[in-house]
């Protein structure tokens, strides 16, 4: 597997990287404190793919990154009303919700019925 660095204010760096997510591909990008290593939540392999690169055990779940409140949608069925209003509150930031994951989700997301949620854009990087 070849290894691109792609500057984020580059033109295309944004499609380059969603297209190495569509396809399967991991990437790695800041967060507020280390670089985080990323593949699509909803591509089983790709996830695996994460537990091989970081020797993760596969009993610590991956948290699932999503960019606004209303993506928790795409992680579970039912959103608790203390959940709505954590994020509405606290997101983005530094808040993961775990809540009970949506049956679109891979096991190897997590192998428990829940799912942590953590909603941070690029603006939001640095308020820490």
């Amino acid at each position: 597997m070849k290894t691109e660095l792609l500057l984020a204010q580059a033109p295309g760096t944004l499609a380059w990287a969603l297209a190495i997510l569509q396809n399967g591909g991991l990437v790695a990008f800041p967060t507020d404190t280390v670089y985080g290593v990323g593949a699509s939540a909803f591509n089983g392999a790709a996830v695996r793919s994460i537990y091989s690169a970081k020797d993760r055990p596969v009993e610590k779940a991956i948290p699932v990154l999503i960019g606004d409140p209303a993506g928790l949608a795409k992680v579970t069925l039912e959103v608790p009303e203390v959940a709505a209003r954590l994020a509405a509150r606290f997101w983005p930031g530094p808040l993961t919700l775990v809540v009970h994951k949506h049956p679109d989700l891979p096991e190897t997301v997590s192998a428990s019925s829940t799912v942590g949620c953590v909603c941070r854009t690029m603006a939001w990087r640095g308020r820490c």
